[in-house]
């Protein structure tokens, strides 16, 4: 009985260092995201698929207005503009010469970038936080892979909804500056942001975060 107890006061006391070390997980990560209101970068997007293949690379800029704005711009290879002003999202495809205006979701599977956007309470409700081993490697997929060693501070987040698209988010920074994020989603499926030119709390126009639909463009509007 002795016995019994001793392993159950210990499985009790490492379950309480397990919750304060995914705690202070949180608290770190809420202090980064806090550093900036404003930011801008420009992006390196690849989708690889389940099997390691990549599907899909894109380039592009964000820019990004705490709380709840911002703006995502694909330049190439096939142009894409996405912003939000913090209620309503407006996706245009000059290529296709359509705009489709949606209600802001608040499902970090369908706008990963509310994630930089966010207050503290969306995060602490949303996902429980994991500091990543700075002996740990990520898999990069040009045959290389990233030492986490050389690159500053690294973070999994795990939605607490099981419907979630995405299975995990990974997060890094640099010099208090976000360089990458992960997101694999339910089929396995990897979309990697690599981050570069990060510019913290740079002066904004807010036009940014407005969208004017151009003549002769068919408009979906999915908010009425």
């Amino acid at each position: 009985m002795k016995k019994i107890f001793t392993i159950a006061i210990f499985n009790f006391l490492l379950l309480c260092a397990f919750c304060c070390f995914a705690q202070s997980a949180v608290q770190v990560l809420q202090q980064k995201l806090s550093t900036f209101s404003s930011m801008t970068a420009d992006f390196k997007q690849i989708i690889v698929g389940s099997k390691g293949t990549i599907l899909q690379k894109s380039f592009g800029n964000m820019t990004i207005q705490r709380p709840g704005k911002f703006r995502w711009e694909i330049k190439k290879p096939l142009k894409q503009i996405i912003i939000t002003d913090g209620k309503k999202v407006w996706i245009y495809d000059p290529d296709l010469q359509q705009v489709t205006i949606k209600k802001l979701d608040s499902n970090i599977g369908q706008t990963p970038a509310l994630l930089l956007t966010s207050s503290h309470v969306f995060l602490q409700k949303s996902f429980n936080v994991f500091k990543l081993k700075m002996d740990s490697r990520l898999r990069e997929y040009d045959n290389s892979s990233i030492d986490l060693k050389q690159y500053g501070e690294w973070f999994k987040l795990i939605p607490k909804n099981q419907e979630a698209l995405f299975n995990a988010i990974i997060i890094g920074f640099k010099n208090n500056k976000i360089m990458q994020m992960r997101l694999e989603n339910q089929l396995g499926q990897n979309t990697i942001l690599n981050f570069s030119n990060v510019k913290i709390n740079p002066k904004l126009n807010k036009k940014l975060f407005s969208f004017v639909v151009p003549k002769q463009v068919d408009v979906i509007d999915q908010t009425k």
